[in-house]
């Protein structure tokens, strides 16, 4: 048995003075409740809920494999061995209570039952290495790093060690968990990993469920955010956005992320029956939630992607381009599609939302005197992020001032390139090219539907050879690769 005691440390216990009182043996009976002990483990943590619940608030499979037996096909049979070594106990209507005993060794989450059990719950400390001379954080002090061993990987939310071999996306998943904490401000106490979006033991389990506060959580209010994860190999599709749209009514939130490590996605919720969805700029930050005029920014911050106006801020950024740094339409072509390939790998790997000047102010402000600029970095991290396309060379340097590279991040802010289709983009710079270069450079744009023409007539196949001729197979390559 646990010992316990009350909030002095004392226990309520015989005085040494007889029972007293006009009804002798009601006397007696009361001292002799009032000299039993209270014994906090068989007292209620969660009261009156149905057999799912049971099973969706207690590590029920943990528990079988404590007692090296496997988990009973049957919910009754799982049911009465957990009452059977006091952790649950039967209520009226068929439902249960969870005992403090259950909830304080096989909770799920501690979180889910009175904020007094979490003050008694079992504390861990796990060390790092052999010796005791550190304990395992959360995370590592090395930014955007996790603590691995081998092939397991430290789970803040779960408190264990997972062994991930053959799992990418839980690597991906402690990623973007440790990004939402460093840069939107969350805390783990305020988040749940794997948590059932429903009651009941088949509902689906969101991979990361965030409330407002952890005073929130801890009261099972309705969560704000809802991030559903996938591994980096793994493409995003529409279904995904659906299952995240799932979770997230089932949940009662507003908001989803779907996230591979290489594109985030952040959607707002419209409520209807049966709804629908539609695709923001920005993911709230943890403040955020607080203030009602920046959650309705944040919501309203929705932009279409316009071929004309974007066509005529590029032409913005060549001028800035020609009248700072005297650059060629050329050289200027050059270097707008490096700064939008940076913009395009911040936005769709998730480092910020919609890449902006802020961002890069941040990130100048944590930069050491020893590291390369802001914009260098980020150029080559976009580089290595997109190694596998060849796109870049190992020579290649974004050949303009820090104040020249914000000015032209400032201008195109206002667009989010990941929530574009590439066909659109590729519109959009063909037609600015068209408009811009043409005359000086003299090159031209294959129409796409010619192009799409031409490719589906040779249908190339990988490892046959093309006889490349200048200006008419090149656009139909990159269509087809």
């Amino acid at each position: 048995m646990i010992a316990t005691s009350d909030a002095d440390g004392k226990r309520d216990g015989y005085n040494g003075h007889a029972p007293s009182g006009r009804n002798g043996v009601a006397g007696i009976q009361g001292e002799q409740h009032r000299l039993r002990p209270y014994v906090w483990e068989t007292g209620i943590a969660r009261q009156f809920v149905g057999t799912g619940e049971v099973l969706d608030l207690l590590d029920c499979p943990g528990y079988f494999g404590l007692l090296g037996k496997p988990v009973p096909e049957g919910r009754g049979a799982v049911l009465e061995s957990l009452e059977s070594d006091r952790l649950i106990s039967r209520d009226v209507g068929g439902k249960w209570n969870v005992l403090n005993l259950g909830a304080i060794l096989f909770a799920r989450d501690v979180g889910a039952f009175e904020s007094a059990l979490s003050r008694k719950a079992i504390r861990l400390v796990v060390y790092d290495g052999e010796g005791r001379s550190a304990t395992v954080t959360p995370f590592p002090a090395k930014p955007e790093a996790l603590h691995r061993q081998e092939d397991r990987l430290w789970i803040p939310l779960r408190q264990e060690w997972r062994e991930v071999a053959g799992k990418p996306e839980e690597s991906v998943r402690q990623h973007f968990i440790r990004h939402l904490c460093d840069n939107y401000g969350y805390a783990l106490e305020q988040m749940a990993q794997e948590r059932r979006t429903t009651h009941g033991h088949r509902s689906p389990r969101a991979d990361v469920v965030i409330w407002e506060t952890p005073k929130a959580k801890s009261a099972n209010k309705t969560p704000v955010l809802v991030v559903e994860c996938k591994a980096e190999n793994v493409e995003i599709d529409i279904r995904d956005y659906y299952q995240g749209e799932s979770y997230t009514r089932a949940a009662g939130g507003e908001f989803f992320i779907a996230h591979n490590a290489r594109h985030t996605a952040v959607f707002r919720l419209i409520p209807g029956v049966p709804g629908e969805f539609v695709q923001i700029n920005e993911i709230p930050k943890a403040t955020d939630w607080g203030d009602a005029r920046r959650l309705d920014e944040i919501r309203k911050r929705l932009r279409a992607f316009n071929r004309r106006e974007f066509q005529d801020l590029l032409f913005r950024c060549h001028s800035i381009l020609r009248d700072v740094h005297k650059m060629d339409p050329g050289r200027a072509f050059d270097t707008i599609s490096k700064i939008l390939f940076v913009k395009m790998y911040v936005e769709r790997s998730g480092l910020h939302g919609t890449f902006t000047a802020d961002f890069l102010d941040r990130r100048a402000t944590t930069r050491l005197p020893s590291d390369p600029l802001v914009h260098d970095d980020l150029f080559d991290r976009t580089k290595d992020y997109y190694r596998t396309d060849d796109l870049f060379t190992g020579a290649d340097r974004l050949e303009i001032s820090e104040e020249t590279f914000r000015r032209i991040v400032k201008e195109l802010e206002r667009f989010d390139l990941s929530k574009t289709g590439d066909d659109i983009k590729g519109l959009a710079f063909e037609k600015f090219l068209g408009s811009t270069f043409r005359g000086e450079l003299g090159q031209f744009f294959t129409p796409c539907p010619v192009v799409d023409f031409m490719v589906n007539l040779l249908d190339p196949q990988e490892g046959e050879l093309i006889c490349d001729f200048p200006e008419v197979f090149d656009r139909c390559l990159t269509s087809k690769s």
